[in-house]
């Protein structure tokens, strides 16, 4: 019997890959609308700038992504895995501080070059209380990846690209459209609003808006963060991201997210860009920022796998192969992830 799968998105895809690697049998529903996987900067970042900490289970998960990410550039024949120097501008002498400290602490060794005299210095952009860079760092080239993988999913006739229908779904015959399943994965994002079974878990909508511009004369050598991030892509061209809208209500692009994100870059530089590009996506956030992953606690064959918010490309590999651990062998599900941590009645 199948297991279904709905939502395409980079939640949707980890786990599909993980479970035919174990020989399930797979349908996947999407219909190529609304995905924040695709638009997104696609960045993986070990360190967390706010106080300088390192990303949730990041000894774990980056490993495991990039294996996972690799795995998929050789199948496919692409490169979609690309390594980058994150640059931090420091925007206080605190902030500099906590970084010499946070440098000499050997859990930080991997992550954090030591810093130099070029990076007091660096002139490339305006630079106040110095600089920082982080290694270990990417950003995968969601514009490939994704459609690969669904022109492989779509040739294996695993890809069913239409929305899924809830009013075709019999859980008393655990049948859709009446045929059998053992049980369905709702990868959804955003769009678990509208799921009848989880919709009440506290997932937002978070509107992240990002310019594409052009620029002959801006540093490409590393990604540069402050206030916004600036990843140099190809042709002289960079992606400048991202706002963080919450509640959001729509997907269209905005005049006023534009002058936002281009006042930001101004704190990085004078240049006056070309903008050639502006996209949206929704993000799935949760108010602890951890993902929500699960069975439902009426219907054991309906699972979620959700809320992995800006950091989805970094964590989901992993936690898709927790959830399918999960599933056929019945591991217990991270204590900081499962579905009904935060709620009471989680779900109905």
């Amino acid at each position: 019997m199948n297991t279904i799968i709905v939502g395409g998105g980079i939640a949707g895809l980890s786990i599909a890959k993980h479970l035919i690697e174990q020989k399930q049998n797979v349908q996947l529903y999407d219909d190529n609308k609304h995905s924040a996987s695709i638009v997104a900067g696609g960045i993986i970042n070990p360190i967390v700038f706010r106080r300088t900490t390192k990303s949730w289970r990041v000894d774990e998960m980056l490993p495991y992504a990039i294996s996972f990410y690799r795995s998929i550039e050789k199948k496919h024949q692409i490169k979609i895995l690309n390594e980058i120097t994150i640059r931090r501008l420091f925007s206080s002498e605190d902030e500099l501080e906590n970084w010499k400290k946070k440098e000499e602490d050997p859990l930080f060794t991997n992550y954090l070059n030591p810093l130099t005299e070029d990076d007091y210095g660096f002139s490339k952009v305006k630079n106040e209380f110095g600089s920082g860079r982080v290694k270990q760092a990417f950003w995968i080239d969601t514009k490939k990846l994704i459609p690969a993988i669904h022109k492989d999913l779509i040739n294996k006739k695993i890809l069913i690209e239409k929305a899924f229908n809830y009013k075709k779904l019999d859980l008393t015959n655990k049948t859709y459209e009446s045929k059998p399943f053992e049980r369905i994965i709702f990868c959804e994002g955003h769009l678990i609003k509208y799921n009848p079974f989880f919709y009440r878990l506290p997932i937002s909508w978070t509107k992240g808006q990002l310019l594409t511009i052009k620029s002959e004369t801006l540093h490409n050598r590393s990604l540069l963060n402050r206030k916004c991030f600036v990843l140099p892509k190809e042709k002289n061209e960079f992606l400048i991201g991202a706002t963080y809208e919450w509640d959001a209500i729509d997907y269209s692009i905005t005049s006023d997210a534009k002058e936002d994100l281009l006042s930001r870059f101004n704190i990085l530089s004078d240049i006056k860009p070309e903008v050639i590009n502006q996209e949206a996506g929704i993000r799935p956030t949760t108010p602890d920022r951890r993902p929500l992953i699960g069975k439902h606690t009426e219907h054991p064959e309906l699972f979620l796998f959700n809320g992995l918010g800006a950091k989805g490309y970094l964590i989901a590999p992993l936690l898709a192969a927790e959830l399918t651990s999960h599933i056929l062998d019945d591991t217990e599900i991270n204590s900081e992830v499962i579905i009904n941590r935060r709620l009471k009645h989680p779900n109905r």
